[in-house]
């Protein structure tokens, strides 16, 4: 993090700060990925490409940035290619654990109702997305997500899919009943095959609609939950509104900067200017609000750099061609020059001779 720089006669400058970069839930990325294990896709190629590790992925509480989210999801959805991949995953996957506290508060209240409340409350915690909202009519409730709202960048039809599959593959364990949704609502056109859809939901299912929305009647909502312990709710919703504030706290503008530079370096093309527009500013203002937290786009970048070699190097499966191009160097010879700054060695000392393109 920055250090405020010190103004003669002023002292230290206030450090500005903005909300912080949506993330999401190692658990919910790790849906996707374990489902990727089973199907034989490349999954770890997939989380190198995207900067995770598996070991934070398996930690309870760990937290991914929802671009690196998207991106897994993006990536991996293409390679499987089937269509109704969310209900797949979520009925293969979902646990409650995968939900943190969340789904650990949700599980101990009394019925499906309060668990839904619960997830309304909480759903950041576990997502942080826009667009999602509770409607409630005399006979139903339904969950509406907009997943698909920014259309300049569409999220895969399984986050949908996944989002909403998940209340109902989590509602029937914990209710122990094989309940149905009176309709579902999806914004994706319609594939070829629904069956799996008509399999899964049982019962009506709409494609090309404005919004992706999942329709429970009230007496679903009225079942008790079997393994419900009214004795944790007050404890667990302490944690889960400590986890709610923190991911609604704000974080420095350099923090928010080196996540766009790392999902940049995802992309390629890593300049100033399209880690500016990932975050909504232009590069002016954004050197200038950097230079006033007593930071510069360049250290990040560096430091960003510098960190992604050192994870590269200790799996020690790539060349320093596939190095340097992944950290976005214009060519191997500012790579080298960086990586004898970083370390003090030079990289052919570091990288075994047999890695990948050697």
């Amino acid at each position: 993090m920055a250090t405020p720089r010190q103004v003669s006669g002023v002292g230290k400058r206030r450090r500005k700060r903005r909300r912080s970069v949506p993330t999401a839930l190692a658990g919910w990325t790790s849906l996707i990925v374990d489902f990727a294990d089973e199907e034989g896709l490349p999954a770890d190629q997939v989380l190198e490409q995207a900067g995770l590790d598996r070991d934070a992925l398996a930690q309870v509480d760990g937290r991914v940035p929802v671009s690196v989210d998207d991106y897994v999801w993006h990536t991996l959805s293409r390679l499987d290619g089937g269509p109704g991949l969310g209900l797949r995953v979520s009925e293969r996957m979902m646990t409650t654990r995968r939900l943190g506290v969340v789904g650990f508060l949700g599980r101990a209240t009394g019925t499906l109702g309060q668990a839904l409340e619960i997830g309304n409350k909480y759903h950041p915690v576990v997502r942080q997305v826009k667009g999602r909202d509770l409607v409630v009519t005399r006979d139903s409730v339904t969950i509406c997500q907009a997943m698909n709202a920014d259309l300049r960048h569409p999220g895969p039809p399984a986050l949908a899919e996944v989002a909403l599959a998940n209340y109902v593959t989590l509602g029937r364990a914990w209710a122990g009943v094989d309940w149905s949704p009176a309709e579902v609502r999806f914004q994706q056109p319609r594939p070829r095959d629904v069956t799996e859809y008509e399999r899964f939901f049982r019962c009506p299912v709409y494609f090309s609609q404005p919004i992706n929305a999942l329709v429970i009647p009230r007496e679903v909502l009225a079942l008790p939950i079997a393994s419900a312990e009214p004795e944790l709710v007050g404890y667990l919703q302490s944690v889960a509104d400590s986890q709610l504030a923190a991911v609604a706290a704000p974080r420095t503008l350099a923090e928010d900067v080196r996540y766009a530079v790392r999902a940049q370096m995802v992309d390629g093309d890593l300049t100033i200017e399209n880690v500016a527009r990932r975050l909504g500013t232009g590069p002016r203002s954004l050197q200038r609000r950097l230079s006033e937290e007593g930071g510069s786009f360049r250290a990040i970048v560096d430091a960003v750099r510098h960190q992604r070699a050192l994870e590269l190097l200790s799996r020690r499966t790539v060349s320093q061609e596939q190095m340097a191009e992944e950290l976005g160097f214009s060519e191997p010879r500012a790579f080298r020059r960086a990586f004898r700054r970083w370390t003090g060695e030079a990289p052919s000392r570091l990288i075994l001779p047999g890695a990948a393109g050697e």
